[in-house]
């Protein structure tokens, strides 16, 4: 029984392929990486395989925020001094991270059979999970709208202050001018309620609409909660230091909803990964 069980499971996996998950922010302050890495345990705590690739190439920090020493990073694998696998790390909350790729620029430099090599290292990090999590900078730089465009769907993060709204549109609007966008998705981080978390949700959604012409899913929303900021500083996802909290409970919530979209997901046989998109956008040609 077991063993059909589990064989049930890895044919949903191939039927279903990864799910590459951009989490962005149009700027700072609004708990980006936060959101991604709860985000990424509660998808974890529901069976499903998770890992966390770190992009923000100005200021990584998914492992610090889990408390990981890692020794080896995407860069390393770029540089082709380490496998994937070497630079994989085992984090709290059954996921894995891949930190912080200060180096992806160099991946122009290389030659054609260097690029061959990485592509297969990274399509073998996709084959290996059922979300890929990727934590981008924040604001709106040109690496930011190539991740979002490349991955499946986009996770917008903002708050209710009016600059955060308003840069989350800015977010939306150029990812919008993509060739071919991701789905794009909001989440309304440190809500006074859920009246408060609709209220900004509805109307970026409803101007995304009007000018742009552009549908953007409300996803969630995650409650304004004290236990966030102590569990920041003591180095733990809230979702495992405090999880019967409501800052937890808004991010479960958002997992279900992530995970149940999978039923409705078939992504086409032809269709190029993540990584793969990545580099052709990158200008990396005959990957």
């Amino acid at each position: 029984m077991l063993d059909q069980a589990e064989g049930l499971r890895k044919l949903a996996r191939e039927m279903l392929g990864t799910r590459v998950v951009a989490v962005a922010s149009g700027k700072g302050g609004v708990g980006k990486t936060n959101v991604a890495v709860n985000l990424a345990i509660a998808l974890s705590q529901m069976g499903r395989r998770v890992i966390v690739l770190d992009m923000d190439l100005g200021l990584a920090n998914v492992d610090v925020l889990l408390d990981v020493n890692s020794r080896y990073n995407l860069a390393h694998v770029i540089q082709g001094k380490r496998e994937i696998a070497d630079a994989l790390v085992a984090a709290p909350g059954g996921i894995r991270i891949l930190p912080g790729a200060s180096g992806i620029e160099a991946i122009a430099n290389l030659d054609a059979d260097e690029r061959h090599v990485i592509v297969q290292a990274l399509d073998k990090l996709q084959a290996g999970a059922d979300f890929i999590i990727v934590d981008t900078s924040a604001g709106i730089s040109r690496n930011v709208i190539a991740f979002a465009a490349c991955a499946d769907e986009t996770l917008i993060v903002t708050t209710p202050e009016p600059t955060a709204m308003i840069d989350a549109y800015a977010l939306i609007k150029l990812i919008a001018k993509e060739e071919s966008p991701s789905e794009m998705k909001l989440v309304v981080n440190m809500a006074v309620n859920r009246l408060e978390a609709d209220r900004v949700a509805s109307g970026i959604v409803s101007v995304a609409h009007r000018f742009l012409n552009v549908y953007v899913e409300k996803l969630g929303y995650i409650l304004t909660d004290g236990v966030v900021p102590a569990a920041v500083k003591r180095k733990i996802p809230f979702v495992l230091d405090a999880p019967r909290s409501h800052a937890s409970a808004c991010v479960v919530s958002i997992a279900k909803t992530l995970n149940a979209a999978n039923g409705n997901i078939r992504p086409a046989p032809e269709k190029e990964g993540f990584f793969r998109r990545l580099l052709r956008k990158a200008g990396v040609v005959g990957v």
